[in-house]
């Protein structure tokens, strides 16, 4: 069953797939290299909007995935289609199957 989209839930999903460093004070903060060279305040991630932040999680499917597996395709397609909340549904389908059957 998938389970309706949440903006704050899916970039939850996303930081924790990408093992990104996470601190929490009052606020919580996630260091990401390859996007900042600052610390990022969890109310501004944005793996749901940001091709760049989108296409880091993309890849790293990619590599996990199978090249004959199903999700990959459809991934793909949508990225080369420039749909970006299609990619993004997709994203978010695969990493709730993900953390349900592979999940750390």
């Amino acid at each position: 069953m998938i389970k309706e989209f949440d903006k704050d839930e899916y970039n939850k999903l996303c930081l924790k797939f990408m093992d990104l460093k996470y601190k929490n004070s009052n606020k919580a903060w996630v260091l990401w290299p390859e996007i900042s060279e600052n610390w990022i305040s969890t109310s501004n991630l944005k793996f749901h909007s940001d091709w760049n932040w989108i296409m880091k999680v993309c890849g790293k499917i990619y590599k996990i995935l199978d090249p004959s597996d199903s999700r990959k395709h459809d991934i793909k397609a949508k990225v080369g289609a420039l749909q970006k909340d299609a990619v993004v549904l997709a994203i978010w389908e695969f990493l709730n199957w993900y953390n349900e059957n592979l999940g750390k």
